[in-house]
């Protein structure tokens, strides 16, 4: 891998041949730049499989591009894609459970749908019911408190407390995805209420929010930074 990459990350590919190869082999190359480029083995070439992850990036990018066009943030969810497949090929290939996930996932699309017949390849079901509205707010909100957590430099590890207040509309979908939140934040707890002084006020779908985090490390002393 380090002789891989070592034509784009001269320095660090070098410190850690120095470090896992140079320190435990001395007939080994001098420098990493001097081992042989490694070569490609035909035999391990899938075709299949490239042809197979060709086809979900295409029907993936395709479906950004319409998000984008009908002006659908990424974080809305929606309910359905409606895909014509071009062949039996890439049907059997929408077909599969784990790629037609990973569309949806990348999308974030609930549901994959293909059809049969003339029409455009593609079509984005831009309805949203209360449910869809209510995640996309959860969504959002989750965004604002991952900023929170970025800009106090927590570990992966660091557990947090997060006290809010906002307008019904925003707080019942918090409520309705706490579970949800709580396991991206890495949150304790999600407490609704009137933060204390130092909270920091942000604006989510147009409205005013007040959130504060704080810092939940066991055996330490709770740290607020907002």
């Amino acid at each position: 891998l380090t002789r891989v990459m070592a034509p784009v990350l001269p320095f660090l590919t070098e410190e850690i041949y120095q470090n896992l190869v140079r320190s435990v082999d001395a007939s080994a190359p001098e420098s990493v730049h001097l081992a042989p480029y490694p070569q490609e083995d035909a035999a391990r070439i899938d075709e299949a499989l490239e042809a197979n992850i060709e086809t979900v990036i295409r029907i993936k990018n395709l479906a950004l591009k319409l998000r984008t066009e009908r002006k659908v943030r990424i974080r809305q969810p929606l309910a359905a894609l409606r895909v014509r497949p071009r062949d039996a090929s890439e049907r059997q290939v929408l077909e599969n459970p784990d790629y037609a996930g990973q569309i949806l996932e990348e999308t974030n699309i609930k549901q994959l749908v293909l059809l049969n017949g003339e029409g455009p390849d593609l079509e984005l079901d831009t309805a949203l019911t209360p449910e869809l509205l209510q995640e996309g707010v959860a969504r959002d909100f989750n965004r604002l408190v991952q900023d929170q957590r970025k800009a106090m430099n927590l570990a992966v590890s660091d557990r947090i407390l997060v006290r809010y207040a906002a307008p019904p509309r925003i707080a019942e979908a918090i409520a309705a995805h706490e579970a949800y939140l709580r396991g991206e934040l890495l949150a304790e707890r999600l407490e609704s209420g009137t933060p204390e002084d130092g909270a920091a006020r942000l604006s989510l779908g147009g409205e005013e929010i007040v959130v504060r985090s704080e810092e939940r490390r066991v055996g330490k002393e709770c740290r607020s930074r907002w």
